[in-house]
């Protein structure tokens, strides 16, 4: 398993909208047919009025939520699309009933399985308050998995954000002006066991969670960051 290429961007001061795309301006190219997306959302002070998301693409593909849940500082949501189509060029994140300051991760990998590949994810967030370190709750999987771990600040940037132990970081994306930070780490071909996503940073206020998805031989992913 291997990360072939890794992008982002976002919009700074906490910009609020309804809806953005990840697509060639941000580095997104043209899925491969076969291939799974992954969309990983956060959403800053997502507490009082949770957003409604929808994730749709230029080939109105649908996507399977596997996981929405709202913790003390913000929310945190996963869509995918199995056995993906060639020509996927832009992805699109919709907030249903407002702006919402918002953050979106796409991430394309091969070798998952095409069916059903969700195998182990989280019923809550976990907050760790007022930490140099943060954790999610733990999830028990099946093996040969891939493991994907998301963690977010609101209006408390770090920009240190670093994985810890077995974990690999895949992006820490924060805004200095509005003071939000959001990161995504992996750990790939695992087998079954029980595992929680973990990192560090300076003190903060930290909403975390952890996914993992069945894997049949070899896996590669690139992703993009925008926010």
């Amino acid at each position: 398993m291997a990360i072939v290429r890794t992008q982002y961007a976002k919009n700074d001061n906490g910009t609020s909208a309804s809806s953005f795309t990840i697509g060639s301006g941000q580095g997104w190219a043209s899925t491969s047919s076969g291939s799974t997306v992954i969309v990983v959302m956060f959403v800053f002070n997502d507490t009082l009025a949770p957003a409604t998301t929808g994730v749709t693409d230029n080939l109105s593909s649908t996507y399977t939520p596997d996981l929405a849940l709202i913790g003390s500082y913000g929310g945190i949501y996963i869509y995918r699309l199995s056995n993906c189509p060639s020509g996927i060029t832009t992805v699109n994140i919709n907030w249903v009933g407002g702006g919402h300051a918002s953050s979106a991760m796409a991430l394309e990998y091969t070798g998952l399985q095409l069916g059903s590949p969700l195998d182990a994810v989280i019923s809550a967030l976990h907050n760790d308050l007022s930490a140099t370190s943060w954790t999610s709750n733990n999830i028990a999987t099946t093996g040969n998995d891939l493991l994907l771990g998301a963690s977010m600040t609101f209006n408390h940037y770090t920009g240190t954000m670093a994985a810890s132990g077995n974990w690999t970081g895949i992006a820490n994306v924060g805004d200095s002006a509005d003071g939000d930070d959001a990161f995504v780490e992996e750990q790939l071909n695992k087998v079954s066991g029980t595992y929680s996503a973990s990192g560090t940073g300076t003190s903060a206020n930290y909403t975390s969670a952890i996914i993992s998805y069945l894997g049949v031989g070899l896996i590669t992913g690139w992703q993009v960051f925008i926010g």
